[in-house]
């Protein structure tokens, strides 16, 4: 397993880059790990818009796939998947409790949204972090770079999300925005037992094994 591993997220890895080499914009190669959705978009028969409150950047707006789905991001979407040690040695990751307003609210996920087309994944998650959980991006260890989802967009294209994996050297202090109902370190092998995303849910396996090799 662990050289099946290297073989297919090796050109993803950023060999243990820091994060201030992430923020100059270099955008490493990434690997794909699976199709599936991380989407925040409107119920069943609503019509789409914007998450309530202040619209920030070039990249919101929802991305229409060919199937019909509705998926977050012009310029596509990115996650925080933050790692650090517990108290009693285990692997913990920061998992957000998605708010009742929010699509899929009252679902656990990772802190995230859309990338404005400056943005590289990586500089995105880590500002959706600072934005939705409070995190200094000083704090943060950029490792690894995945697409775990993309989908075929109506009039060409595609729209994607990036889960970017990063390490902190322990549980960090959060601050919840109105996005989440909690911010929660969770262990590990703790994950599963949550409500998770379906999005989530379904990458999580694949990332649980990337997260084992680092």
């Amino acid at each position: 397993m662990r050289q099946l591993n290297r073989h297919l997220f090796a050109p993803a890895f950023r060999g243990g880059s820091t994060l201030k080499q992430s923020l100059r914009g270099i955008r490493g190669s990434r690997c794909r790990i699976g199709w599936y959705v991380l989407s925040v978009c409107p119920r069943d028969g609503a019509e789409p818009s914007a998450y309530p409150g202040r619209v920030r950047g070039d990249g919101d707006g929802w991305v229409v796939s060919e199937s019909g789905s509705r998926h977050w991001g012009r310029h596509g979407a990115a996650g925080l998947l933050l790692r650090a040690p517990g108290p009693d040695g285990r692997a913990a990751v920061l998992l957000q409790h998605r708010a009742p307003w929010s699509h899929q609210g009252g679902t656990w996920g990772l802190p995230g949204g859309a990338l404005d087309s400056h943005e590289t994944p990586e500089q995105a998650a880590v500002r959706e972090a600072n934005e939705e959980a409070g995190l200094s991006a000083e704090a943060l260890r950029v490792r690894v770079t995945l697409v775990t989802a993309q989908v075929a967009a109506i009039g060409g294209g595609s729209w994607s999300y990036t889960t970017v994996i990063a390490d902190a050297d322990g549980l960090l202090d959060t601050i919840a925005n109105r996005e989440s109902d909690e911010l929660r370190w969770v262990a590990v092998d703790d994950i599963t037992d949550l409500p998770l995303h379906p999005g989530f849910a379904a990458s999580w396996p694949q990332l649980r094994a990337v997260i084992a090799e680092l």
